[in-house]
């Protein structure tokens, strides 16, 4: 059907035309005829009238009456045409001189309906139509050039800087005026209705010009001159500059009738009528060109709208492909405050996916979430303090820290975002720890500089002194046992403090390894079965979780197994008589092996922790401090990354790290 094309008529539309199709059926039903015939019409006065008809001044009236005819009809229906333009114009451009000026010029309209029936005797008067009609003329004229004084001096009267506010209230009143405007219309046309006896004294007998035609050519020069340039200065459009034109046609066709006609339907009467519909029809082109104009602002407004829109998605596709591939977090975040405007919590407006990996999240939406509700611990670690700063400072900050929460380092930017915060999380544990094996690196060959140096130093003489003790031995065998009782205490401390040197060489040089291929899982459960002796003196319960027992792993077996048989053993020696515990995780990861040891000992001091790979730092009486110095060199050496955990009254945690790694090397796979 018609009806179901793309192209979609209004259901209202289609009702207003069944209803106008339908109104003369309805109105011959209530007895009104838009014929005025009744019956047929007697032959013989219809040849009379013929006859008429064809007279020479009867001729003449009615060629001139029909002229007259088509330019009041013209002017009727561009006068109705350009108030409904008006309407339309305004829900375009809401500009509420539009709809006004319009209405004033339908209500010329309206008089020139009047002005129409009158002169075609459809209005039927007492006095003389034929008179009647110059009359109403006159005052179409004059009702014309008044009510756009009337339309226009109403804004004039508004000052500019409070016209938007002024044009939201009478927004709400333009029916009103309207309505004001078409009152006004009719009750002029009664009241000429009922003063028709005075068209006899204007215009007697014939359509001579009278000293008041010059009424409506002042008001139209006053409109010209005055009024509507100050509006079009004023309200400055298409539309108001076709007014302003529109009064030449209008003071053209009042010099017409002032100057020019002397005779009813003459040649200088239906001139002035066509200027009149000239002057309605600028106005009426001024709206269309108006709306033709708008409708071009909006095709190109279109245009920079989808050529904005698709920037913007250019751009929000890039900083998606930005969000989705950093490695680091970025969030938006908007600031909910409570009743004393004090910011409580934040929501999460922009979110990445490292946002999950670097809080240890499972995957989840965290947009339009609260903050802290979804990642609690951050509130553990003062980041509210943080937050509320930046906001209500406008500074940037920057942390830098260790969360224990997430077992990471963590370096946070903070920048004030619009109403809002952006936070970028970056997880730099790996350069952190790298860092630290730099240090321990560059602190391990400084040690062993001076470790060789005092071995150099002190084997010499400590050499001698061995030999000199071996040759009194042996020169004075039978010597006082209070003597050998001082040579050996001098040949036991000799041979202390040997060992001690090449315990010192020996973490202070890189490892080197054997690489073979090994279950890692039996690897540590030798260590553990090698400590076990310790751990029964002591009472202590070690529980050991193997994630992946078949794992295997490229090592030098006997060191790793003795790095990690000292951590056990450091264990060990600090958890409590009959109440320790240590807890050993192997845990797989993608591309590596972790060992955590964990015990519920007295936990390591601040002071403590910041020396703890350092060669002789202990706190054990026996103790030398070389332990784990050289499990930091071990596991360094393969490629693996060791880090601690502890704080006063919460025990020790250790975790070591290594690859899953095949080197170029022949290596067997041993159990």
């Amino acid at each position: 059907m018609l009806l179901d094309r793309k192209y979609h008529i209004p259901d209202k539309f289609i009702w207003i035309i069944s209803g106008v199709c339908l109104t003369p059926l309805l109105l011959n039903i209530f007895g009104i005829d838009f014929g005025f015939i009744q019956g047929t019409i007697d032959p013989y006065l219809a040849t009379e009238f013929t006859q008429v008809e064809k007279s020479k001044g009867i001729r003449e009236i009615l060629n001139g009456r029909y002229v007259h005819l088509i330019f009041v009809s013209v002017s009727i229906v561009i006068a109705f045409l350009t108030a409904l333009l008006a309407l339309v114009d305004y829900k375009i451009n809401k500009e509420i001189s539009t709809p006004i000026v319009g209405t004033a010029l339908l209500c010329s309209g309206l008089f020139e309906t009047f002005h129409l029936l009158v002169s075609t005797n459809l209005i039927r008067l007492e006095e003389q139509n034929y008179f009647f009609t110059s009359y109403t003329w006159f005052f179409s004229r004059v009702f014309h050039a008044g009510i756009l004084i009337l339309g226009s001096g109403l804004f004039l009267m508004i000052n500019k800087s409070r016209h938007e506010s002024v044009a939201k209230q009478y927004k709400r009143s333009i029916f009103s005026i309207a309505l004001l405007f078409i009152l006004i219309t009719f009750c002029l046309i009664a009241f000429l209705i009922y003063k028709q006896q005075e068209a006899a004294f204007a215009y007697p007998f014939r359509n001579t010009a009278k000293s008041f035609d010059l009424l409506p050519l002042l008001m139209y020069i006053f409109l010209a001159a005055v009024m509507l340039p100050r509006f079009y200065s004023r309200y400055p459009s298409t539309f108001s500059k076709t007014l302003l034109l529109s009064t030449i046609p209008a003071i053209a066709g009042q010099l017409y009738m002032t100057f020019g006609s002397v005779e009813l339907y003459d040649n200088s009467f239906n001139i002035s009528h066509f200027m009149m519909a000239v002057a309605f029809f600028i106005p009426f082109t001024g709206l269309v060109l108006n709306y033709i104009e708008t409708h071009k602002n909006e095709k190109n407004i279109i245009t920079l709208l989808h050529q904005e829109f698709k920037e913007r998605k250019e751009a929000e596709n890039i900083l998606s492909g930005v969000l989705t591939s950093s490695l680091s977090a970025i969030l938006a975040l908007e600031p909910v405050k409570n009743v004393s405007g004090n910011a409580e919590d934040f929501i999460i407006k922009i979110s990445n996916p490292s946002t999950l990996r670097i809080f240890n999240l499972s995957s989840q939406e965290l947009n339009n979430k609260f903050l802290f509700t979804e990642i609690p611990a951050l509130k553990e670690e003062n980041w509210k303090e943080h937050l509320i700063f930046v906001l209500n400072t406008g500074e940037n900050k920057t942390l830098e820290y260790y969360s224990s929460n997430f077992k990471k380092w963590l370096y946070v930017i903070i920048v004030p975002l619009m109403n809002g915060l952006a936070v970028t999380i970056s997880d730099i544990s790996k350069r952190k720890n790298a860092l630290q094996q730099l240090m321990n690196a560059e602190k391990i060959a400084v040690g062993g500089r001076i470790a060789r140096m005092i071995a150099h130093e002190v084997r010499n003489p400590l050499t001698n002194i061995n030999l000199s003790v071996d040759q009194i031995k042996s020169e004075y065998p039978k010597s006082p046992e209070e003597l050998h009782q001082y040579l050996n205490i001098i040949e036991r401390n000799s041979t202390r403090i040997n060992q001690l040197i090449s315990e010192l060489l020996l973490s202070s040089k890189p490892s080197q390894l054997n690489f073979q291929k090994y279950v890692f899982n039996k690897i540590v459960a030798e260590a553990i079965d090698l400590s076990m002796d310790r751990a029964k003196l002591k009472n202590v319960q070690i529980e050991y979780f193997e994630d992946a027992p078949n794992q295997i792993i490229l090592v030098d077996r006997e060191k790793i197994k003795l790095a990690i048989l000292n951590l056990l053993i450091n264990a060990i020696e600090a958890v409590e008589v009959g109440k320790g515990k240590i807890i050993i995780k192997s845990i797989l990861n993608t591309s590596e092996l972790l060992l955590v040891i964990e015990d519920n000992g007295p936990g390591i001091s601040e002071e403590v922790m910041e020396h703890l790979y350092e060669p002789f730092n202990t706190d054990k009486a026996k103790g030398v401090g070389l332990g784990l110095t050289a499990v930091q060199n071990t596991v360094t050496a393969h490629g693996g990354e060791i880090r601690v955990e502890s704080s006063p009254g919460t025990g020790t945690r250790f975790y070591i790290t290594l690859p899953i790694e095949t080197r170029e090397t022949n290596t067997t796979e041993l159990d």
